[in-house]
């Protein structure tokens, strides 16, 4: 995570995220996985929905929500799942909603006052789909255990269990006159069956690993489905005949919806785009960008003037699919915050989150509300204040750079530029340059206000490696790996820059130098926190209780007296430099904390945790004295 910190007129920004961390001997390194997570701020959006006059639009993200889609105002949360709500639909009239649970049923609720109008039983273990037929008189539901059950939403009776899958059913869809409804499977097949019989009408096969998404056209003439083969397919409904394999994802397909008007398909993807395809010439004809992690989920309103879509990252967007601008966000819970940074002025705190935003706070503002900054990339890993506050950095998973200022939140400066995460932001020159480091163990220097790389060098992903900003020169070097650099953190003295500082010791994955330049010290993915002489070989770790999971970042005190840890065990750990003694643990977060700083002055130690608070605590004391909420209520606007 980033931070500033004063020692004397020198500022010292240190970063570290959770990306490859070059492995050490003898040391087993966690999974890749379990490193690097994709962002579920608040829960999931497995299933979105919008209602027939676009003015509602609902989500199932662990519990189901309805919001106003032109206010974001909150209409409705409806509990009774027992677990997670997976999908939701509305129906034709507008009349209902239903959502499908982990529980194994359907709920039905009325949208005139969000009452329970009834639940359906399903025949399998967990219902992931739920779909509406179009005159209303249906429910398709895909189930857990292979079967898709037609109910009567009137009566609530169960009018067909279609059995043929032989894994999960994973999206249902029915044709626009009703007669036949499609299913698609993780056994990699969509299979289409008549609605009255329930007879198998015909199987579509081509997909190559599982199918999470079906759709038929407006006009019933074609099926569209998504996969995890990162395709997306065209058929011919009528005879099954495979018309177009449509590639452009780089990662799973989760859903697939035609426009009302049948002119264009629109897929989600794990890549965390949603691409918009001609259904004429069957190529890509646009594609609307970015959420911070995978898309799971979208549906179009029944004018075609509004599309919806749903996220891993706990969001719901709204899109303008016609001139392919993005509307609003609406946050279904409260984003993680992974990286933070404290103002030289002491004035403002800012924090990154996995949701895509920079939210800022003006500390001596008593409501405590944030002010959010929407960024054009995915996953911010750095974020940094300049010294008088007047402008915020951030940088992402994917390499890009965006710059705002903070009275106005307008956009100053936005540009790529990096092969990996940008891993440490550090402004210079009053605020007139801004360098970043970034995983593929380059440097950039920026002209702010031109949006223009001035400077910089590319790095040779040593395991440990010092260069000179200046000239780009390697001042010393560690062997002992290459590759990706897992973090990065510069100088004190603002002239040098450190890659690769996980190798020090084995396994770590997070760095900070003292403010006099002597010392390193690290944080661990065993838990332990370790300190040795800069550019030196040894390192010795503290004494007292180890932190019990993964370190995510380390800070010294302005004076150098003092290192702070954070970690995944959700606690704040305060270690004495010069006795290498435990002091003090700080327990209030709620879950993994992610980043730290101390305040300028040395009096506050400020954390950001995925519990989406920003904590400033007494650094002498260890009392916690402010919690500060990512919450927000409302539409953010682009």
């Amino acid at each position: 995570m980033s931070k500033v910190l004063m020692a004397g007129a020198a500022v010292v920004m240190v970063l570290t995220v959770m990306p490859v961390v070059a492995q050490p001997p003898a040391v087993e390194m966690p999974p890749m996985e379990e490193m690097m997570m994709p962002g579920t701020g608040g829960d999931a959006v497995s299933g979105v929905a919008l209602s027939p006059d676009g003015s509602l639009v609902a989500a199932a993200a662990g519990s189901v929500t309805v919001y106003r889609t032109e206010t974001g105002e909150q209409v409705a949360a409806l509990t009774g799942h027992d677990g997670m709500a997976t999908d939701v639909d509305f129906n034709a009239a507008g009349t209902l909603l239903a959502t499908a649970g982990e529980d194994g049923t359907v709920r039905l609720w009325s949208t005139e006052d969000w009452s329970d109008r009834g639940v359906l039983e399903a025949s399998g273990y967990q219902v992931l789909s739920v779909d509406f037929s179009p005159d209303d008189s249906m429910i398709a539901a895909g189930n857990g255990n292979g079967l898709a059950d037609l109910w009567s939403p009137a009566t609530g009776e169960r009018l067909l269990s279609l059995e043929g899958h032989t894994d999960y059913v994973r999206a249902c869809a029915f044709s626009p006159d009703g007669s036949v409804v499609a299913t698609a499977s993780d056994d990699g097949d969509v299979k289409l069956w008549a609605v009255e019989t329930g007879e198998l009408l015909r199987t579509l096969s081509g997909h190559t690993d599982y199918v999470r998404g079906v759709a038929f056209s407006p006009d019933g003439q074609f099926v569209a489905s998504g996969g995890d083969d990162q395709t997306v397919r065209l058929w011919n409904s009528a005879t099954g005949e495979n018309l177009a394999v449509m590639e452009a994802h780089s990662d799973w397909v989760r859903a697939v919806a035609f426009s009302p008007d049948g002119r264009i398909i629109a897929s989600a993807s794990d890549d965390g785009t949603i691409g918009l395809w001609s259904v004429e010439t069957r190529e890509l004809a646009g594609r609307l960008e970015p959420h911070a992690s995978w898309v799971l989920t979208l549906d179009y309103s029944a004018d075609g003037s509004m599309l919806a879509s749903g996220s891993m990252d706990g969001a719901i967007k709204l899109w303008d699919p016609g001139e392919q601008q993005l509307l609003g966000t609406l946050a279904c819970g409260t984003p993680w915050l992974l990286c933070v940074d404290v103002s030289a002025n002491g004035r403002l705190v800012a924090a990154g989150s996995d949701s895509g935003d920079v939210r800022v706070w003006e500390l001596a503002d008593e409501d405590g509300q944030p002010t959010v900054l929407p960024a054009r990339a995915q996953y911010i890993t750095a974020v940094a204040l300049s010294p008088d506050g007047a402008l915020v950095a951030a940088g992402s998973q994917r390499g890009a750079v965006q710059v705002w200022d903070t009275a106005s939140a307008e956009t100053v400066m936005s540009a790529s530029g990096h092969g990996g995460a940008v891993l440490a932001l550090q402004f210079r020159d009053g605020g007139r340059t801004l360098a970043s480091a970034g995983g593929d163990s380059s440097v950039k220097l920026w002209d702010v206000r031109a949006g223009k790389v001035t400077g910089g060098f590319g790095g040779q992903g040593h395991a440990v490696a010092i260069y000179d900003i200046a000239t780009g020169k390697l001042r010393s070097q560690r062997e002992g790996g290459a590759g990706e650099a897992p973090g990065a953190t510069f100088t004190p003295d603002g002239r040098g820059v450190v890659f690769g500082a996980g190798a020090i010791p084995a396994g770590a994955l997070c760095a900070a130098v003292s403010p006099d330049g002597s010392m390193l010290a690290t944080g661990s993915f065993d838990g332990t926190v370790r300190i040795g002489e800069f550019g030196g070989s040894e390192s010795e770790g503290f004494q007292g209780e180890a932190h019990t999971d993964y370190v995510r970042d380390v800070a010294f005190s302005p004076d150098g007296r003092l290192l702070v840890s954070v970690s995944d065990d959700a606690t704040v750990k305060i270690w004495g430099v010069r006795s290498r003694h435990l002091l003090r643990t700080l327990a209030g977060h709620t879950d993994w904390v992610r980043g730290v700083a101390f305040t300028p002055d040395g009096e506050f130690i400020v954390s950001a945790s995925d519990d989406g608070t920003v904590r400033l605590w007494n650094a002498e004391t260890g009392e916690e004295e402010r919690v500060l909420s990512a919450a927000t209520e409302g539409i953010i606007r682009p």
